[in-house]
Parts: C-alpha cells; sequence; structure tokens
C-alpha cells in the first residue's frame, strides 16, 4: 500500500470520488489525524451520508481534525462520533446544515476536548440553546457561528463566561448588539481573546463598550458593515484595548474621516487600519 505514513487528508469537490471509495481508503489509514472532505458532491445529491462512510470515520481512533463543511451532516453521524469517543479537537460542520440541536448537543455534551469549533449557519441556534453548549465547551480555543443570525448579547457573553481560553471568536452576520448586557458579564475580563470578527453585525455602541472592557487584549476586530457603530464606539475600544494591533471598519457609515485620521495617535499599538469607503486620510 501507497503511503503509509499518510495522516492528512484534504479532498475539496471531488465529484467523480464516491463515499465508498473515500471510506475504502480510510479503513487502509486507520492511523490517519486529519480528515477534510468538503462541498462533497455525493453527499449534496443524496443530502446524507453513507453508512459505509460513518462506519469508516468511527474507525480512525487517531483523528483529532475533521473537516465536513457542505457535506450534508446528519444527526446520524454526529450520533455516531459520540459514540466512537474520537480524540477530536477540531470539527468544522459549516454549510448545508443537515443535523439539528439534538445531534449536536448530544455531541458536544460528550467530546470535551474539542479547542476548534465551527458551525457557520446552524440557523437552528438561538441564544437558549447555544448558552447550553457553551457549558460543554470549556477548553475551546475558537469558535466560529457566523450566520446563525439567531444569536444576540446573550450568547456572546454566554462564550466569555464558559470559555475561559478563547482566542478567537468570529460571529459575522449574526445579532449581536440586540439584547441586554448583564452588568456581571461586563465585569468578567476575558485576558487571551485575541480575535473578533463581528462584520455585518449589528453590533451598536454600548454593545461594543462592554466587550472592549471585558476584552482588553484584543490584537484583531472586525467591524465591517457594522452600521451601528459609530465614532464614540470606535474611541471606547481604542481607549480600552491596549494592545490592538488591526481594525476592520470598512462600510461602518457613522464612522467619519476625523476619527480613523485620529486613531494612530490615540492607539500607538495599530498596525493595519481598513477605513469606511470614500475616506481619504
Amino acid at each position: 500500500m501507497n503511503c503509509k505514513f499518510l495522516q492528512e487528508v484534504l479532498m475539496f469537490n471531488c465529484r467523480s470520488i464516491t463515499h465508498a471509495v473515500i471510506a475504502s481508503a480510510i479503513c487502509q489509514r486507520p492511523s490517519l489525524s486529519s480528515l477534510s472532505v468538503t462541498d462533497f458532491k455525493e453527499a449534496r445529491e443524496r443530502e446524507n451520508v453513507t453508512s459505509c462512510f460513518i462506519d469508516s470515520l468511527m474507525s480512525l481512533k487517531r483523528l483529532t481534525c475533521l473537516d465536513l463543511s457542505y457535506s450534508c451532516i446528519t444527526d446520524s453521524l454526529l450520533y455516531s462520533l459520540t459514540l466512537a469517543a474520537l480524540p477530536l479537537r477540531k470539527l468544522v460542520l459549516q454549510g448545508r446544515c443537515q443535523y439539528t440541536y439534538t445531534g449536536i448537543s448530544c455531541f458536544l455534551s460528550k467530546c470535551r476536548s474539542l479547542q476548534h469549533l465551527d458551525i457557520q449557519r446552524a440557523k437552528f441556534l438561538n441564544d437558549r440553546r447555544f448558552n447550553v453548549l457553551c457549558a460543554f465547551l470549556g477548553d475551546l480555543v475558537s469558535i466560529n457561528v457566523s450566520g446563525c443570525d439567531k444569536l444576540t448579547n446573550s450568547a456572546f457573553f454566554a462564550l466569555l463566561r464558559n470559555c475561559p481560553l478563547l482566542t478567537e471568536i468570529r460571529m459575522e452576520s449574526t445579532n449581536i448588539g440586540v439584547g441586554s448586557i448583564p452588568s456581571a458579564y461586563v465585569a468578567f475580563e476575558v485576558s487571551k481573546l485575541e480575535v473578533l470578527n463581528l462584520s455585518d453585525s449589528r453590533i451598536d455602541d454600548g454593545a461594543l463598550y462592554a466587550i472592549s472592557k471585558s476584552c482588553p487584549r484584543l490584537l484583531h476586530l472586525d467591524l465591517e458593515g457594522c452600521h451601528h457603530v459609530t465614532e464614540k464606539g470606535v474611541r471606547l475600544v481604542l481607549d480600552k484595548c491596549i494592545h490592538l494591533r488591526e481594525l476592520n471598519l470598512e462600510y461602518c457609515r457613522k464612522v467619519s474621516a476625523d476619527t480613523v485620521a485620529k486613531m494612530i495617535l490615540l492607539r500607538p499599538s495599530l498596525r493595519e487600519i481598513i477605513a469606511p469607503p470614500l475616506l481619504s486620510l
């Protein structure tokens, strides 16, 4: 057999490869530690994954990274992964969500080793459900829930409270900015968070101020398309986040050229600023 030391496999848009072929190959390499099968034509056409493919995944006892983006993941697959007790540290399930809250909740409640989780566009998620999931994610280092448009301020601060090791949060196109912010959360500082992407969300100055107080070690902040953020909110971030290096304000319509021009003076640590359109520095 070839490539007997193979540990990582990445397949994208492989239209002529079937589940059976992949399953057969996986069985020949049970020592794989990383598998990425994304935008899989057969899965999209069936709107399901076959049992042979699921069985082959369960045989990968050393698997730490699994990416099945756009592959019609089902609850059945998540239940099987739960039973297999694989040592997963990274799971990516973005796009074409066929699984439900029941399936992902079952898996996350048992797989406490996860450090990186990507469940973009899981439309069934709301604040109440997400807050429950956060209790299972104490070792999480990065999370991407972009496109989960029912998530609000409550979901964000639940992450801060339950996941003290987080260094990266991506919540693009969510409803962060909506809802109240409990005073207890504002006083909660997450010293490790460095990357925060809130682009195209409903974040406003009030929520931005609370976030900047809770996350003073931010290095990268993306606010692209955040139409409710004003100059006041930007100044509050610059005042609290003293290590900030990158700031994206593209399409922030309420931020003026004068504010952008003063940013370097207000926060000398800045190395890159993406300014709102039609502004000249």
